[in-house]
């Protein structure tokens, strides 16, 4: 389903389909995502089919700079001198209870892959000999890889953010639809399997909202003038 076809089917449901609508596409693509955010932490949580649906995922490229490991000048990473890091703050990602909800980061080739982990796992999962696994964390919004020198990494996630900029592809360059029709036509980013239960409880939120609207308007109905 795309983005287009929830805001349909919600102006549907509430009767504002006409140009006098009170509802802009934003306000209910918005409403829709608080829903749909709340079923994909759910999901996350429960380790349902999550991890194994498609049509979710966006994946990213990011660019990897060679940075000081020193924050603040006063409290220093645990790790060698200069360490590896994201060029840019990672955008806004979805969290369940488990952290950030990420299908993999792994090299553009995919032939390595690395597992996220917070800041104090990374300093005891990297001091287990024999451990061959690899692994970066997010501080401040960046992603760190101490220990890794890779100049680009991927991560493919369900983010909360438009995530056009970060990607490396070009497919969309030649499209005449403009950056809103672009937008719209858009996926959710969510299992077709939970799509029914994200536009009921967008409703919900929604039908307060309507009553408010209608409480507002002014009475248009024919009085005498007295």
């Amino acid at each position: 389903m795309t983005i287009r076809q929830v805001i349909s089917l919600l102006r549907d449901a509430l009767k504002e389909q006409g140009a006098d609508t009170k509802y802009t596409n934003r306000f209910l693509w918005s409403t829709f995502l608080l829903g749909r955010n709340t079923l994909l932490k759910q999901e996350a949580d429960n380790k349902k089919k999550l991890y194994n649906t498609s049509g979710i995922w966006d994946t990213i490229c990011l660019r990897m700079e060679k940075v000081s490991g020193l924050i603040c000048n006063c409290e220093q990473i645990p790790y060698d001198c200069w360490v590896y890091r994201s060029a840019f703050k990672i955008p806004n990602a979805l969290e369940s209870s488990l952290g950030i909800v990420y299908r993999y980061i792994a090299t553009p080739d995919l032939s390595v892959d690395i597992t996220l982990v917070s800041p104090t796992q990374y300093s005891i999962k990297n001091k287990i000999k024999g451990n061959k696994l690899k692994y970066a964390f997010v501080h401040d919004g960046y992603l760190y890889t101490p220990g890794l020198q890779y100049s680009g990494l991927i991560l493919s996630a369900v983010f909360s953010e438009n995530v056009e900029k970060y990607k490396c592809s070009n497919s969309n360059t030649t499209d005449t639809t403009g950056v809103c029709g672009t937008f719209l036509d858009k996926p959710t980013g969510l299992p077709d399997y939970l799509e029914d239960a994200a536009i009921k409880m967008a409703l919900q939120i929604l039908a307060p909202t309507k009553q408010f609207v209608t409480d507002e308007l002014p009475n248009t109905s024919s009085q005498p003038t007295i």
